[in-house]
């Protein structure tokens, strides 16, 4: 998690780093300098972090997170470099060796001009570097920057939600924010409207298509009437031909129906997943409970719809007048 100056301050104050540093559900707290940078996703940009720190915190870090180097080494506090996470390296189509920031790239955030001389793997898509741009234009203009804290990187003593809960509650109280809690509630937020927006497409295209099948499946059974009537005249109940043979028919119709098209739409979101998303450093949930319910939904609805109206309809029918008509 991650904490920076409310506003337009420049650094965290001593008194409410200390309130933090000294709550029990904080293991460790690292003074660092952090910037943003953009993530491509499929809907624009979102934010990332670089998180400049001292090479010994920076050694501390991963093996507190633990991360693993897969290419390179670590950044050196004497020179402009920062290690980047591999999904970040691929979200940016960058490689080990590379420059980054905004003066090799004028649509990057970050400031200045930094070595890639790393790649790391782990659960955090960051990176992470030691001396940095705006510190040093800081000291160039006489500012004391060695004890400054400009953010904190802040890890839990053993429970990460009661640390973000804590963090949670101060925000505004000197400092901003940055944890996996109140992001996702930002989150959840912003897709409700979406949510529900899918929810109402859903029941509208499971009306249509219920619809559609039930016309096309009443043209069918009706197609079929000598059928059931000479059934009926050897022995058949109405009630067998009704619910044996007419929902059987059309159960079996639906349900296979509905266990290709899941499968079909697993196969294609993996292939979403594996050609777009994968490309951008990202992943795409494959199984999703509540779309997997919604699918439920639509099987009930479209099975009640087109099979309700053709057994009603052949209950009424004298299926032995059918036969006489022949």
């Amino acid at each position: 998690s991650f904490i920076t100056p409310n506003g337009s301050d420049m650094v965290i104050d001593d008194e409410v780093w200390g309130t933090i540093e000294n709550d029990p559900t904080v293991g460790s707290i690292y003074s660092s300098y952090i910037e943003q940078t953009d993530i491509n996703n499929i809907l624009g940009k979102s934010s990332g972090f670089v998180v400049f720190l001292s090479e010994t915190d920076m050694e501390a870090v991963f093996d507190e997170c633990g991360f693993e180097i897969t290419e390179g080494r670590l950044p050196s506090d004497a020179q402009y470099e920062i290690i980047m996470h591999d999904d970040m390296l691929k979200n940016k189509e960058l490689s080990v060796g590379d420059k980054f920031g905004n003066a090799v790239d004028s649509s990057e955030p970050v400031v200045g001009e930094y070595t890639i001389v790393g790649a790391f793997k782990g659960n955090s898509v960051i990176a992470l570097g030691s001396k940095n741009y705006n510190v040093e234009q800081l000291k160039d203009i006489g500012l004391e920057t060695e004890n400054a804290l400009f953010a904190g990187l802040v890890f839990p003593e053993h429970n990460l939600e009661l640390l973000n809960s804590m963090l949670d509650e101060m925000e505004g109280e000197g400092v901003s924010v940055y944890t996996s809690s109140g992001i996702k509630k930002s989150f959840d937020e912003q897709s409700a409207g979406i949510s529900s927006l899918m929810l109402i497409i859903i029941i509208v295209v499971v009306i249509g298509i219920s619809a559609a099948v039930g016309v096309a499946l009443s043209t069918v059974y009706n197609s079929r009437m000598d059928e059931f009537g000479i059934l009926y005249a050897i022995g058949y109940s109405k009630g067998r031909i009704l619910f044996v043979r007419i929902f059987g028919e059309i159960s079996k119709l639906v349900i296979g129906s509905w266990i290709l098209g899941v499968l079909l739409s697993f196969g294609s979101i993996q292939l979403i997943d594996m050609m777009i998303f994968e490309n951008m450093g990202q992943s795409l949930d494959v199984f999703s409970s509540q779309s997997f319910v919604y699918t439920l939904v639509s099987l009930a609805v479209i099975l009640l719809t087109t099979s309700v109206p053709i057994i009603t309809k052949l209950s009424k029918a004298d299926l032995i007048t059918i036969i006489e008509r022949r």
